[in-house]
């Protein structure tokens, strides 16, 4: 009786581990084994929230929070003290731009697309006036965050050798450089540098968005070259708000 007892264990227990059974985790049949698409946590299942074809997936084209038209404008950039100036974006037939000195502060955009976001930036410098884009990867996005990452920067209107060694006597050649003009729809990819930054930001109850200079200053390229994108603002501790146009 003993022997039979433990032979029936036995069986039972070869029986459970056995990969062909459907209880078995292991058996790709088995609704908890991750590589069932029946299984939410499968990137496949369309109820996963990475799925691209989930709704709620800030990818998918039908979540309606996201519109691949939606553009940002630096609208509001605080000081440290706490007084703010308001920036008021700027178009021509539809098309927004940056003109050299006017207004005579830093402006940005942050245009929404099928592949993430471009992010197209006015640096002004006592000695010259930078403007360019950049294409970011996202690598996060919900109800309270957008991260963005990007590697590749483009020189659109300025010296061609200003950040390296503060010579502005060679400018960028794109379209309306002679006029200190810059269009957003014109992607001047002649001159790109590389420099990997990570950009953070913060959504308010408004709508609006604010950077976040403190993980901006964070980044390597950003202390070590001690410059970027934001890095006029956020060296000076300023706060800088986005919002829809």
């Amino acid at each position: 009786m003993k022997k039979l007892i433990l032979l029936t264990l036995a069986l039972l227990i070869n029986g459970c581990s056995n990969p062909s059974n459907p209880s078995n985790p292991s058996n790709p049949s088995n609704p908890s084994n991750p590589s069932n698409p029946s299984n939410p946590s499968n990137p496949s299942n369309p109820s996963n929230p990475s799925n691209p074809s989930n709704p709620s997936n800030p990818s998918n084209p039908s979540n309606p929070s996201i519109s691949f038209n939606d553009t940002f404008y630096s609208f509001k950039i605080c000081n440290i003290n706490g007084k703010c100036r308001s920036n008021k974006a700027r178009s021509d037939k539809d098309q927004y731009f940056f003109e050299n000195f006017d207004p005579p502060n830093d402006e940005f955009y942050l245009k929404r697309n099928k592949e993430g976001y471009v992010l197209y930036y006015k640096n002004i410098y006592n000695e010259d006036v930078l403007m360019g884009w950049a294409n970011s990867n996202i690598l996060s996005e919900n109800n309270e965050t957008l991260i963005l990452d990007i590697n590749k920067v483009f020189l659109t209107m300025g010296g061609v050798d200003f950040l390296l060694t503060g010579d502005n006597s060679n400018p960028v050649q794109s379209r309306n450089y002679k006029k200190g003009l810059y269009f957003l729809n014109d992607n001047y990819d002649k001159n790109p540098y590389y420099q990997k930054q990570e950009i953070k930001f913060t959504k308010e109850e408004d709508g609006s968005m604010l950077l976040d200079c403190k993980a901006y200053m964070q980044n390597k390229t950003v202390k070590e070259q001690f410059a970027g994108i934001f890095y006029n603002e956020c060296s000076d501790k300023s706060k800088v708000y986005f919002k829809k146009i």
